[in-house]
């Protein structure tokens, strides 16, 4: 088994919604109340410790979390306009009244900081869409973000034997 915990997850086979969205969207609410910013700062650490590689390891690990499809839809050097979708997206918009999405845009916020070098903020747009959620990335290109060099987390390419 490998040493680093969120490779031991990540390659597990479990997908245990109930528990995530049972912390999610019940407890943390009830803990912090509707002040969601916490999520934000949250998922900027998380990114932080796992450290992706890639625009494609990002897109992977969301697959992975089970956050969502992610894609890029609109691109400029300062600025991107991303799309979170899938089945958990929908599920999270019908079924909860405060669903809110600062978790994934603080993640994907501080990971393009990471991989781009220049600080970077999400705002989060459309969160009750039917085709998903926009989350915009604002670089700012004269803001450079010192970041120490640490390991990176690549997801590995399939092979033909899996």
């Amino acid at each position: 088994m490998k040493s680093n915990p969120i490779e031991n997850l990540l390659s597990a086979d479990t997908n245990n919604m109930f528990a995530y969205e049972l912390l999610r969207d019940s407890l943390i609410p009830e803990v912090f109340g509707t002040d969601t910013t916490i999520l934000y700062w949250a998922g900027k650490k998380m990114a932080r410790n796992i450290n992706l590689a890639s625009i494609t390891d990002l897109v992977t690990f969301f697959e992975k979390a089970n956050w969502g499809k992610l894609e890029i839809v609109k691109e400029k050097k300062d600025k991107q306009t991303w799309l979170l979708s899938g089945d958990i997206v929908k599920f999270r918009q019908n079924q909860v009244k405060t669903a809110d999405f600062n978790l994934e845009a603080g993640f994907i916020a501080e990971t393009i900081q990471i991989q781009s070098g220049f600080t970077s903020e999400t705002i989060v747009e459309n969160q009750n869409s039917k085709s998903g959620v926009s989350i915009i990335v604002q670089t700012d290109l004269k803001n450079p973000n010192e970041v120490e060099p640490t390991n990176q987390f690549h997801f590995e390419k399939p092979t033909d034997n899996d």
